[in-house]
């Protein structure tokens, strides 16, 4: 852990990398802190740890073999060169004040945003109504309302996270949605874990849902990964937030909802432009835009299902030429010349 006062505030950075390199990839373990630190211990606002690539690591400090020459700051879409040993070194005085100079929220990504076709636009996301049975789904509200209540007053409070990657860095990353997992896995939480779906087995939460299982069981997906219920029974907001800044991550998904309750909105940060889904389906762009939800009356819910759509539903998926995470919004600009 590498710490650094400046101007009254201590800011810290730790780094952890294990393996060899093999190509431009070595696995890391790392967390970084980018808020201020309140104390010796340091627990600041903004922090994410996860093993991963560093293709696929968000923004970090990284300096190797006591090389001031090699110090990099990670961004996305750049790969890494290789090192001979995964040596580290302190940041020197000059490194810090290249870290910490900026805004602590916009070092960690969340205002780093990558190219996309010119012909897609955002706000925006695409609706699965045409490919779902939305009679069907509308039937299940009673079933769903009924066992969310049943579940919340039996298991209590699982609050939803939104992740580091808010539009508004003092809103809370826990802001008070809840949820419940219709499947589980063994492994730590990791938001690139989500469509490996030999992690995820059925919970015992699927049991209480079965209505709405057999209705995910005709999605189409290949296979699913994890399945999850979103809910709140307070009017509380979800502060907009991205998932992740990866733009050559893909997540093949499903979002729904039997009513049109939730006020459920995708943003564009630079415009202002809110758009509401009017759907009761959707796959959106969880990385080149905000999303988040309004407060609202009453109780509200959505479901996210992640896995692998099958090979025909990815047959009528146009495919952008790069920025992968954008595809959802490049299928929703389908209609436009030159796409599709």
């Amino acid at each position: 852990m590498w710490s650094k006062t400046i101007e009254n505030q201590t800011f810290g950075i730790c780094l952890r990398v294990t393996g060899s390199p093999c190509g431009s990839r070595y696995r890391v373990s790392f967390a970084y802190f980018l808020e201020p630190l309140t104390d010796s211990r340091p627990k600041p606002a903004t922090a994410f740890t996860q093993t991963l690539p560093f293709q696929s690591a968000p923004r970090i400090l990284i300096i190797f073999d006591n090389d001031p020459a090699s110090v990099q700051r990670y961004q996305p879409g750049r790969p890494l060169a290789t090192r001979s040993s995964n040596k580290m070194s302190g940041p020197t005085d000059e490194h810090w004040t290249h870290l910490v100079s900026d805004d602590a929220r916009e070092a960690a990504g969340t205002f780093d945003f990558a190219a996309v076709d010119p012909r897609v636009s955002y706000p925006s996301y695409k609706s699965l109504d045409e490919f779902i049975d939305v009679d069907k789904l509308r039937s299940l509200d009673a079933h769903v309302r009924r066992e969310v209540e049943r579940y919340s007053a039996r298991m209590g409070e699982s609050k939803f996270y939104t992740g580091p990657y808010r539009l508004d860095g003092t809103s809370s990353e826990r802001p008070g949605s809840r949820m419940i997992y219709l499947a589980s896995s063994d492994e730590p939480d990791s938001y690139f874990d989500l469509d490996r779906t030999d992690l995820w087995k059925l919970s015992n939460a699927a049991d209480d849902f079965s209505l709405l299982m057999d209705f995910i069981a005709e999605l189409p997906f290949e296979a699913t990964g994890r399945m999850l219920i979103m809910y709140d029974d307070q009017p509380r907001a979800v502060p907009a937030h991205r998932d992740h800044v990866e733009t050559g991550v893909l997540h093949e998904f499903v979002w729904f909802r039997t009513n049109l309750s939730k006020p459920f909105y995708m943003l564009n940060h630079k415009s202002g432009e809110k758009l509401r889904v009017t759907s009761h389906s959707a796959w959106f762009d969880t990385v080149n835009q905000f999303h988040g939800a309004e407060a609202a009356d009453g109780l509200t819910f959505s479901i996210r299902v992640d896995g692998r759509f099958t090979e025909e539903f990815r047959s009528k998926i146009p495919k952008p030429a790069f920025n992968a995470a954008s595809t959802p919004s490049y299928w929703a600009s389908s209609n436009e010349p030159g796409i599709g």
